[in-house]
C-alpha cells in the first residue's frame, strides 16, 4: 500500500493487530522484518485490486485489520500460490534437464506440489518467495550448463541480483551458485570468461549492496534491532546431535516427517551424484551454507509455522536429486509401501493447508507446556498430530456440536523413565476451525452482516473443490502422456 502510493518501503501507518505484522500507530517508521523483494513483487497485485475494487476499508470504522481494503488484499494473496506453482513447474523442468522423460517430470512436479511443505507455505510467509527465486536461479544456472546459451547466464545474473533480497539470510546462497557459474563459464566460454565473470560478480555484489542498504535503513529506524539480532545469533545455537535430529527426524521439525516421500529420495542421491557431479555439489553446497547459518539460530527448533520452514527452500532440490528413487520399479510389498507413503504425504499436505501453523502451536502452548523446545521432540505435540486432532474435532463439532480435547503427558524427568509428570489437557474450541480462502470469505461476509453459507456447506465445497483440482491435474498429466506417445516430436 505504501509503495503503491509512493511513500517508500516502510509499512503504511495506522494499522494494528494484523497477524504477523508490527503495529504502525506511532511516528517512527516500521519496516518489514525481512528484505523487500516480496513487498515490491506484491505491488502489481495490490494495484490490480485497487483499480478494480478501490481501497475502502473492509469494514469502515471497525479499526484493527479491518482497515485493510479487501480487494487489494485478495489480489496480493495470489502472489504466494503463484510462486509455489512456479516452484513445482521448476521441479518438473529441472527433472527434465536431468533425464526424466515425459510424463515422469510432470509426475515429479505433482508429487512435490501435493505431498511436500510447499502446499502449506503457498498460503503465507516469505519462504515461498525465497524458494521460488532460489530454484529459479539454480534452474537458469543448470540450463546454461546444458545449453551453453548466454541468455540463461543473463537470467541467472538477474536472479543473483534478486536473491539476497528475499530474506535476511538468502545472500548466503549467492556464493555456491556464483562459483558454479564461474566454473561453467571457464569451461564453455573461455574467450569471454573475464567479461562474463565481471557481469556475474556485479550482479552478486549489487544484490548484496541493495540488501545491506535495506538493512541499514531498518537499523536507523530501530537502533536496537542490530544488537538484538547479533545477540540472538551469538547466544543461540544447539548441540549438533539435537540440531540434526531436530531438523530431520523429530516429530515437530523433522524434514523427513513433514515430507514423507523424501524417504524414497534419499537413497537415490548417490545415483544423482554419480551422473551429475557438478550439480550434486551445487545442491550440497546450498544445503551446507544454510545449515551452517541455522546452527546459530536460537529458534530454529521451535517455530510458529509448519515443520522445518527454514529448510523449505531445499525441498525442490531434494526431490529433483532423488527423483530416480521415486520412479524405481518396485515389487508388490514395496509398491504398497510407496503408495501408502504417497497417500500419507498427500493427507499431511492437505491437512496443513487447512490450519495455520501458529494456531496449532498456540494450542500446544496454551496447554501449559513448561519447555517450548520439548514441543519439537514430543509426538503428542507434533503439528501433524495436532492438526489431525483438530480436523477430527471439527468433524465432531459439525455433527454433535461438541469439540474434542487434546492431551499431553509432560514429564519433569524428560527421559520418560520415571519422575513426576502431569497430564495437560486443552479443549480445541477456537483452534479446530479450518482456515483458507473459502472459510475466511465466509467469516468476513458474516462480520459484514451478509448472510452466507453455513460452515458445513463451505467445508463440503472445500472438499469437492480440492478433489476436482487434484483430479484435473492428474487428467492433464495422463493426457499429456498419451499425446507424447502418439506424437514423439510434439
Amino acid at each position: 500500500m505504501n509503495i503503491f502510493h509512493g511513500n517508500g518501503p516502510a509499512l503504511a501507518a495506522g494499522f494494528e493487530e494484523c497477524p504477523g505484522i508490527p503495529d504502525t500507530l506511532g511516528d517512527t517508521p516500521v519496516y518489514p522484518r525481512q528484505n523487500l523483494l516480496q513487498s515490491y513483487l506484491s505491488v502489481p497485485f495490490y494495484a490490480a485490486g485497487a483499480w478494480l475494487f478501490g481501497e475502502e476499508p473492509t469494514i469502515p470504522g471497525r479499526g484493527l485489520f479491518w482497515n485493510i481494503p479487501w480487494g487489494p488484499l485478495f489480489f496480493v494473496s495470489m502472489l504466494n500460490p503463484l510462486l509455489a506453482a512456479l516452484t513445482a513447474i521448476l521441479v518438473a523442468l529441472l527433472g527434465r534437464e536431468f533425464g526424466l522423460s515425459p510424463p515422469r517430470h510432470y509426475q515429479l512436479a505433482l508429487m512435490y506440489g501435493l505431498t511436500s511443505m510447499i502446499w502449506h507455505y503457498s498460503g503465507l510467509g516469505m519462504e515461498v518467495v525465497q524458494t521460488a527465486i532460489l530454484t529459479s536461479a539454480i534452474y537458469a544456472a543448470v540450463k546454461y550448463r546444458f545449453s551453453g546459451k548466454i541468455k540463461w547466464l543473463v537470467i541467472a545474473s538477474v536472479l543473483l541480483l534478486a536473491l539476497p533480497n528475499c530474506k535476511k539470510h538468502t545472500f548466503i546462497f549467492v556464493v555456491p551458485i556464483a562459483i558454479y557459474l564461474f566454473y561453467m563459464v571457464a569451461r564453455k566460454n573461455r574467450e569471454k570468461a573475464l567479461l562474463i565473470t565481471g557481469i556475474l560478480g556485479f550482479s552478486a555484489i549489487a544484490g548484496t549492496v541493495i540488501m545491506i542498504t535495506g538493512m541499514l535503513i531498518r537499523f536507523r529506524a530501530d537502533p536496537n534491532l542490530f544488537p538484538h539480532l547479533l545477540g540472538s545469533f551469538l547466544s543461540g545455537g544447539f548441540k549438533s546431535v539435537d540440531l540434526i535430529f531436530g531438523l530431520t527426524l523429530s516429530p515437530g521439525e523433522g524434514l523427513l516427517i513433514y515430507n514423507p516421500l523424501l524417504w524414497f529420495c534419499v537413497p537415490a542421491w548417490g545415483i544423482f551424484y554419480r551422473k551429475y557431479r557438478s550439480e550434486a555439489i551445487l545442491f550440497g553446497s546450498v544445503a551446507a551454507v544454510l545449515l551452517l547459518a541455522l546452527w546459530k539460530v536460537p529458534f530454529v527448533l521451535i517455530d510458529e509455522e509448519w515443520g522445518p520452514r527454514y529448510l523449505l527452500c531445499l525441498t525442490p532440490l531434494m526431490f529433483v536429486a532423488g527423483a530416480e528413487g521415486l520412479f524405481r520399479e518396485r515389487k508388490k510389498f514395496m509398491k504398497a509401501v510407496f503408495i501408502s507413503v504417497l497417500i500419507s504425504g498427500f493427507i499431511i499436505g492437505w491437512l496443513s493447508s487447512l490450519y495455520l501453523g501458529f494456531k496449532v502451536l498456540d494450542a500446544a502452548v496454551d496447554m501449559g507446556v513448561d519447555d517450548y523446545f520439548v514441543i519439537a521432540f514430543t509426538p503428542s505435540m507434533s503439528q501433524i498430530w495436532l492438526t489431525v486432532t483438530c480436523f477430527g474435532s471439527h468433524l465432531k463439532y459439525m455433527f454433535t456440536g461438541r469439540h474434542s480435547e487434546i492431551s499431553h503427558r509432560q514429564y519433569h524427568v524428560y527421559t520418560g523413565l520415571g519422575g513426576y509428570y502431569e497430564t495437560l489437557r486443552k479443549d480445541l474450541r477456537g483452534y479446530d476451525y479450518p482456515s483458507g480462502g473459502l472459510f475466511v470469505v465466509r467469516w468476513v461476509l458474516s462480520e459484514k452482516g451478509i448472510h452466507g453459507l453455513n460452515p458445513t456447506v463451505v467445508f463440503i465445497i472445500k472438499l469437492i473443490t480440492d478433489c476436482l483440482l487434484v483430479g484435473v491435474l492428474l487428467i492433464l498429466v495422463k493426457t499429456r502422456k498419451n499425446s507424447l506417445i502418439e506424437s514423439p516430436v510434439g
